[in-house]
Parts: C-alpha cells; structure tokens; sequence
C-alpha cells in the first residue's frame, strides 16, 4: 500500500492522478503546534474519499504548549475532516527550531491514544530521534520513517534493509517514506511517498479490526465511534464505556475467560443483558495490541451475520442491502487460508 502527504506545499494537487499512480491513501496535515491549522485539509480528505482512498492525518509537534494541549487542538482538527473514525493518525516529531520534549511528545501519544482507543503512528527520523535517545515503542509500537541512509528514487522492495530502524526501542519501520520526488501530472510538487508492506499495520491505526469474544457461540465486539468506545453483542451496542470496562473487555480476549466479567458489564447503558458465566475467545488469544486474527471458513458466515445485524440495529448506512453486505462479507473465505 502507498500514500503520499498532503500540506500547504501541495495545493493545486490532483488526487486523481495520485490514484492512478498506484497510490491507495493520502495523509493530510491538519495542525502545527497549537498555533496553525491547515485550513484546506477538510477539502483534502473529501476529495480523497471521493476517489476511495484511505486517510491518514499528521500534526507537526513542537515546544509551543503541552502534549495534552497541541493533542486537543489537532484533534478538533481531525473532527472538522470527519475523523476519528476510520482515520490514522501520525505525529510528527522532527522540530528543530522549537522542538518538544519527550515529556511534550509522551503526553500527546498518550492524549490520542487514550481519546480515540488506538495507537498513533511516531514519525521521526534517525538523525534527529537517536541522539536524544528516547524509548518510542514502549508508548506505540508504530514507526513511520525514512531509510536511515536517506532517500531513495523508488520503492526498495519489502524485504530491503531500508526497512530497518534500529532506534527508540523499534526494530523496523512500519511505514517507510521511501521518497521524496513529484508525480508526473499530479501536481503538488515533490512529494512524500510512503509505503506499508504489512495490511495489518494500517488495520490496527485505523482501527477496522474489532476485538471478538463468544460463549454459546455468541460474538462481542469492541469498537469505537467518535473517539470513545462502545460494546456491541451484535444486537444493541452499549457505551461510551469507561475505562474499567474497557480494561475488563481487553484482558476477557487476552486470556479467554473471567468470572464475574459477565455481571459487571450487564448494567451497561441501553438496557439488555450479556451472557452470563466465563467467556472464551471466538478466534483464540487476541491481546489488546493485535492487529491480525485467523479465522476458519465455518466462522465466517457468523461473523458476516453479526456484523450486517450490528449496522442494522444502530442505523449504520453502508449503501448496500442487507443481502448485498452479506454477500459482500461472505467474499471474505477468498482471504481465508
């Protein structure tokens, strides 16, 4: 998968061209500090949804107010593009002017990571994250970098040593901004162009994997909407949660079962109950980080079945029938090995 940034620098871009380069997804700038917003961001991202690319969004993080509040501003941000929802999030840490400092940089990974229930992406690069010798990974395991030797004309292929980072506790790069360089036609200027080798990462940072649990061959799913958490049984979904109740839900598809979890998220709002005794995960162990499960193909049709009965009974349009989604997530045995 390939995406290119969008900034101020790329106005006049055409998207359209971008796309048929081969480039699935935009990451669009919304804030700098707590002091610039880019005002054509919104425009940016509709347009990208339009052609059905994928949206990522970053803000520049600097020394001009605290983590929590440059997390705020760029969140308000996020929202006026229509995210959280679906989107990822990068936060850009390679100031030199007024550059943060880790306890800037800690609190607004923290701040996201808290209010939209995943993890954010960390870009930085070698030369200006490795002196100060931060630990990174132990707040996001997500790196977004260039090689560590510099840029390059074209994509390295996803087994190149391009992809090895070797600072702030990552091993690798998840993302890996290969260059910087125009695309004929396009617009924009020199762009910067990333790829992701592995599905799983961009799953996991814009949160369209859900967590699964089942007894009695019933499914519980953990989701988001809006930035704050929700849990649906695939007949009513109940929230916002608290953070015991999330915690509750994570360490439930961790280890497989706990006594007592059925009765405390019974009296969740919106009335209902949730089955009761010990629970097991529907798809094996699947801590609260893991961006990838296994499914066999008996699992699928139930699966496909709770997810159409989830969207109907919150009111979700996707702009498909019922039996249309149902045949469209029954596609899903292709991906099944």
């Amino acid at each position: 998968m390939f995406l290119v940034d969008i900034a101020s620098y790329q106005t006049g871009i055409d998207l359209t061209k971008v796309k048929a380069a081969g480039f699935s997804a935009v990451n669009v700038k919304l804030t700098q500090g707590n002091w610039y917003t880019l005002s054509s961001a919104p425009s940016h991202v509709k347009i990208a949804q339009g052609l059905g690319m994928g949206i990522s969004t970053f803000s520049w993080v600097d020394n001009s107010a605290s983590g929590a509040t440059q997390a705020a501003y760029a969140y308000k941000a996020m929202q006026a593009c229509g995210g959280p929802d679906g989107f990822a999030h990068q936060v850009d840490t390679e100031d030199t002017t007024k550059p943060p400092t880790y306890a800037i940089w800690s609190d607004y990974v923290k701040w996201w990571q808290d209010k939209i229930g995943r993890h954010v992406v960390n870009y930085t690069g070698d030369w200006w994250w490795k002196p100060r010798g931060w630990d990174g990974v132990s707040l996001t395991p997500y790196l977004w970098a260039p090689p560590n030797s510099g840029y390059l004309t074209t994509y390295p292929g996803d087994t190149s040593t391009a992809w090895v980072a070797n600072f702030g506790g990552w091993a690798n790069m998840s993302l890996l901004q290969y260059a910087v360089s125009p695309i004929t036609g396009a617009g924009g200027g020199a762009l910067s162009k990333t790829a992701i080798r592995d599905p799983a990462v961009w799953a996991a940072l814009t949160g369209t994997h859900n967590e699964f649990a089942t007894k009695d061959s019933k499914m519980l799913l953990l989701i988001h909407h809006n930035g704050q958490p929700y849990v649906c049984d695939g007949m009513t979904c109940r929230g916002p949660l608290t953070d015991t109740d999330v915690n509750n839900l994570k360490w439930l598809t961790s280890n497989g079962s706990a006594t007592g979890l059925g009765p405390a998220l019974g009296p969740l709002g919106n009335g209902g109950q949730f089955w009761p005794g010990d629970w097991t995960p529907a798809f094996g162990a699947l801590p609260s980080d893991s961006t990838s499960v296994t499914l066999d193909n008996t699992q699928l049709p139930a699966l496909a079945q709770a997810i159409v009965t989830g969207l109907v009974k919150a009111g979700i349009t996707t702009g498909l029938t019922e039996a249309q989604l149902l045949d469209a997530l029954g596609k899903l045995k292709l991906l099944v090995q």
